[in-house]
């Protein structure tokens, strides 16, 4: 099992919110595909699946703030 981390945003940016979730939970993803996208104050992005499988559970639902 691997969780999902909010990659290193630069020092000014510490937290984000989850704008949408790409895959829901039971989904198979495989390296490299978009699971979720993040908001911060500067920017968006999307978060990749870094190991391929089947998305267990989401801890954080859209608009939750993460770190």
């Amino acid at each position: 099992m691997s969780n999902i981390l909010v990659p290193e945003l630069g020092e000014s940016i510490v937290e984000a919110r989850v704008a949408r979730w790409l895959k829901k939970e039971g989904d198979r993803v495989e390296v490299g595909e978009p699971l979720v996208e993040l908001e911060t104050e500067k920017i968006d992005l999307e978060v990749a699946a870094e190991r391929a499988g089947v998305l267990k559970s989401i801890a954080h639902g859209e608009g939750a703030d993460v770190k």
